[in-house]
């Protein structure tokens, strides 16, 4: 079963009216377009939906690793080296949850878009230590999520900067204006 409308189908044959329904769902990903039947499933009162642990484990990941660049290959072999096994299109599937903003880089001098090494940020800050309780709580990059947020409400485009080796936290456009944003926790000198 390959077609996600085939999905749906046989699903939603064997829901109970009156009743709520408890779906346990393992390698969805397989099927194209899943995320259509499942944003489907999602909105009916009486389905309680459960997805295969790679979600939790992908965005556990990721929100560990926020604010640093990553890139779907190096998820995919976090993932697999945790006894895991996943490839880069199935992380890039799960990824299109819409769990976790992804930020592009730009290089600032040569104004080009690059292509690998990406940063992801949850889309609530709290989704952080849901996952991972307290963890290694880092601040910084805390801080960072909470202002990529704010830029993303105010209606910018953003990107990750580069100089050469040095980084610019965000690069965000509005409106055909462009400004850059340095985040930190402190600007005390260790």
């Amino acid at each position: 079963m390959l077609d996600y409308h085939v999905l749906y189908r046989r699903i939603t044959d064997k829901l109970v009216e009156g009743k709520m329904n408890y779906l346990f769902l393992d390698e969805i990903q397989l099927v194209p377009n899943f995320e259509r039947a499942m944003d489907s499933l999602f909105i009916k009162n009486n389905v309680d939906l459960y997805i295969r642990p790679l979600v939790k484990q992908i965005a556990s990941f990721l929100a560990d690793v926020a604010g640093g660049l990553v890139t779907i290959k190096r998820i995919a072999d976090a993932l697999t080296s945790l006894e895991q096994k996943t490839t880069s299109k199935t992380v890039l599937t799960y990824l299109s949850a819409f769990l976790f903003y992804r930020s592009n880089r730009y290089d600032i001098v040569r104004k080009r878009y690059l292509s690998i090494n990406s940063k992801y940020y949850p889309v609530d800050p709290a989704l952080r230590r849901a996952l991972l309780g307290n963890k290694r709580p880092n601040l910084g990059h805390r801080l960072e999520n909470i202002v990529y947020i704010e830029l993303k409400r105010r209606g910018y485009e953003i990107y990750v900067g580069n100089v050469g080796n040095l980084k610019i936290d965000f690069v965000a456009i509005k409106d055909g204006v462009t400004e850059y944003y340095q985040v930190s926790l402190t600007n005390l000198s260790r």
